[in-house]
């Protein structure tokens, strides 16, 4: 990636998230950390932005740190936060699929600026927040309608007929459990089936969960953790947890932490 396009892509970044760590860029970028800190030596004189350990910060005086706002979800900005990070891995003219839950609807929610996406979902609230944007091609997939993590979402036969139709760029889903051991686990089992079909229809699969679903397992089992090496994850995740998977081959994105 050139110098000019990579310095844009972290001011997109950074308008967007407000921060980020040199961890995520660079392996959002593909390059190394060492070119990472010039790309924001190089900014911070330009006061685009301001550096702190590890990472930066936008240099906006108006940007402070964000608050939930009367949601019964403890862990609703967390999952904002994941939503921003997801969809900063979403590249124009993308083919991507977005799945039920909160947190996939927070893709969702940051994906306006993007250009010629096409966007397919099984979740209905995506499809309400995203229906008057012209840039995004919007396609729903049909079926029998469930409810997963506060989101109505479609799931079943038709919705797997459909699916197994398609082919994705990207495909961004949740899971309600990961298990190191064991791998990942729904409390669908419908919603499982999905995640196995984009696994197989999708040139990368990446999982989008909070730090609250590690070392758990629940109802229904989906697949062996190495069914895909990306995730989307809180920086609060466990040194422990971070090192197995790090060990494993695994691609980490993790929210900056702004504490």
């Amino acid at each position: 990636m050139l110098a000019d396009v990579r310095v844009k892509k972290i001011k997109e970044i950074l308008l967007e998230y407000k921060h980020i760590d040199i961890n995520t860029l660079s392996s959002l970028l593909s390059v190394s950390m060492a070119t990472i800190r010039r790309d924001l030596d190089k900014l911070e004189q330009e006061s685009f932005l301001v550096r702190a350990h590890g990472g930066a910060f936008l240099n906006d005086p108006a940007v402070d740190e964000v608050q939930l706002s009367g949601s019964e979800d403890p862990y609703a900005q967390q999952k904002r936060e994941i939503g921003i990070l997801a969809s900063a891995l979403i590249d124009d003219n993308d083919i991507i699929f977005i799945g039920g839950g909160v947190t996939c609807l927070q893709i969702a929610k940051h994906v306006k600026n993007k250009k010629h996406v096409t966007i397919i979902t099984n979740n209905v609230n995506i499809l309400t927040e995203l229906a008057s944007n012209t840039e995004i091609s919007l396609k729903a997939v049909g079926g029998d309608l469930e409810v997963v993590d506060q989101c109505l979402t479609m799931a079943g036969d038709i919705s797997l007929e459909t699916l197994s139709h398609m082919y994705f760029n990207k495909s961004f889903v949740t899971v309600d459990a990961i298990d190191l051991d064991n791998g990942y686990f729904t409390n669908s089992p419908q919603q499982g089936k999905i995640i196995r079909l984009l696994q197989k229809n999708s040139d990368d699969l990446l999982i989008v969960a909070d730090y609250t679903k590690f070392g758990k397992r629940a109802f229904s089992y989906v697949g062996e953790l190495l069914m895909t090496r990306k995730i989307v994850t809180n920086i609060d995740l466990s040194e422990s947890y971070k090192k197995q998977l790090f060990e494993s081959g695994f691609q980490l994105y993790m929210t900056f932490d702004n504490q």
